[in-house]
């Protein structure tokens, strides 16, 4: 790094860039964060007001890019759409890091990439961005700057940078549970959009991990509690409610009818068989269940009190298969079904803080974007690298 940009007590520090990689976008964030844990004041980058902590760093850069789910649109393209984010945050971090040093190119700087990508499952499934990667900063202008002696790529499922955002970043006014420069990651992540998973990860103080999930499977296999899930017993609510054999009144049918122009129930059955094979077409429904629950439909009501439970039950069974009887690990709650107030949402907190194999695990739902999770442990994946260049 060059002189402008080491720091007032000539630190050098480390070019971390996350990526978040979903099945439409992908993401990258470019931080500067020096290994020791974090900026001081007097450094001459500046990381805003607050320093407390070490949790402060300097965002340099941005990317975005298409799709990175190999298992959508092929691995050609997700390859590329995760090269074109992170070459955008790399040039926009050059001419950030050039502007601090005075208009001085700097020297080769160590870089930490996390890329954190859905469809990333199986072993092997990480090579070809790797390549991609090395390939990339081949050939980009801005690649110049990076040590290719240490460069570290770490390629994980989309799950990690959720996790991450929720115990490495900070909350708000709200310090981060955990310490991306002290603490392991250690913690549970429930999904809840779409699809749904719960995933979690346990680092020991080596640093060796070991991972589990739970649900996951698409689809196709229920993804009990899922936004297609909730969809789903909607569709059997309503025929099980037109038929008579519950003889209960719903607005649930007046509501999809509405929202799919329609007059009768009958109407569904095509649409189900058609458009609605496609899972995101059928979860973009699940909010009317949420809506006719807010409003005390009894069998919205019950629907997504079955939901609650089927999600509660995927973490109890995460904590059980990964923590065994081990403290109280935390428990962040991200996704569109649960990121803001809706009575899936406030019944799933409820069932997670009364479940007995989850008494006393917080519960954290992020503010923060899932790519500064990334970026974090980008963070903390460089910092390791740089312990082991100094043993």
């Amino acid at each position: 790094m060059g002189e402008g940009a080491a720091g007032a007590e000539g630190r050098v520090g480390w070019l971390c860039i996350g990526v978040d990689g979903g099945g439409t976008k992908t993401k990258a964030t470019a931080t500067y964060a020096f290994p020791d844990g974090g900026a001081r004041a007097d450094d001459d980058l500046q990381v805003g007001s607050s320093f407390a902590g070490g949790h402060a760093y300097l965002v340099v850069g941005k990317g975005v890019g298409g799709s990175a789910n190999q298992n959508s649109v092929g691995t050609t393209r997700a390859v590329e759409s995760v090269s074109r984010a992170v070459q955008e945050a790399l040039e926009s971090a050059h001419k950030r890091l050039i502007g601090a040093g005075g208009g001085k190119a700097p020297v080769e700087v160590a870089l930490s990439i996390c890329l954190s990508l859905s469809g990333v499952d199986r072993q092997g499934d990480e090579v070809p961005f790797e390549e991609g990667l090395k390939s990339m900063l081949e050939r980009s202008e801005s690649g110049s700057i990076v040590d290719r002696d240490r460069v570290v790529i770490n390629v994980v499922n989309d799950a990690y940078a959720a996790l991450a955002s929720g115990l490495f970043v900070a909350q708000g006014a709200r310090q981060p549970h955990l310490s991306w420069c002290e603490d392991q990651l250690r913690g549970m992540v429930l999904i809840v959009g779409t699809g749904t998973i719960a995933f979690g990860v346990r680092e020991s103080e080596s640093g060796e991990i070991e991972r589990h999930r739970v649900g996951g499977w698409g689809c196709t296999f229920g993804d009990d509690g899922s936004g297609y899930d909730v969809a789903y017993r909607s569709f059997c609510a309503i025929a099980r409610c037109h038929d008579g054999r519950d003889p209960r009144e719903t607005s649930l049918t007046g509501k999809v009818l509405a929202r799919l122009g329609m007059s009768q129930p009958m109407q569904l059955i095509p649409w189900a068989y058609g458009e609605g094979k496609e899972w995101a077409k059928m979860a973009d429904l699940a909010p009317l269940c949420l809506e006719g629950a807010a409003e005390g439909d009894k069998v919205c009501s019950e629907i997504i009190g079955e939901c609650t439970t089927a999600l509660a039950g995927s973490v109890a069974a995460l904590r059980r298969r990964l923590f065994g009887g081990e403290g109280a690990p935390p428990i962040v709650l991200v996704g569109g079904l649960v990121s803001a107030e809706n009575p899936l949402a406030r019944g799933l907190q409820e069932k997670l803080r009364t479940h007995g194999d989850l008494r006393g695990s917080e519960i954290i739902r992020p503010r923060s974007e899932a790519v500064l999770g990334a970026a974090a442990m980008a963070q903390k994946w460089g910092q390791r690298r740089n312990r082991e260049d100094r043993c």
